[in-house]
């Protein structure tokens, strides 16, 4: 009879069991339809992270109302989601000619500004010029103070 393999105890806490400082994801899609996948990829990041339900979805909702607003639809936009211990940013681009002030489509509706909606759901919402490959591109940076450093 062989001896038994020695197991680690399961630790119940996985926050206080790994280094979140440097979680990074990056992925590309084609602006049409692709809305979906960009969500699931989100949810499984902010989740390793510790979000709660709400704020996952609050996340992805954020995600989904960004691409869904790119003008010039056919083209692709990256979303790269970096955590550095202290909160998660998020930066989707290139936006084009994409402003804050523009008014969803109909998915939100009632003519609100994607700026204020996007407020709504994370802490803070920028348009800046982001180096995406050669020159620098308008992108929307997103974010959100991970749970554990809200003090």
């Amino acid at each position: 009879m062989s001896p038994l393999p020695d197991v680690a105890p399961l630790e119940r806490d996985h926050r206080r069991s790994r280094d979140v400082t440097a979680d990074r994801l990056t992925v590309t899609v084609p602006v049409d339809g692709y809305e979906k996948v960009v969500r699931l990829v989100s949810a499984g990041l902010a989740s390793r992270l510790g979000f709660g339900f709400e704020t996952v979805d609050d996340l992805q909702l954020a995600i989904e109302l960004v691409l869904r607003s790119i003008p010039g639809r056919g083209g692709a936009a990256t979303v790269t989601m970096t955590s550095d211990g202290r909160e998660l940013t998020i930066e989707i681009g290139p936006v084009g000619t994409l402003s804050l002030d523009q008014p969803l489509q109909p998915l939100d509706g009632a003519g609100v500004a994607l700026g204020a909606s996007l407020q709504r759901l994370v802490d803070t919402v920028e348009l800046r010029n982001m180096e995406l490959g050669e020159e620098p591109q308008p992108t929307i940076v997103l974010l959100k103070p991970l749970p554990d450093a809200r003090g």
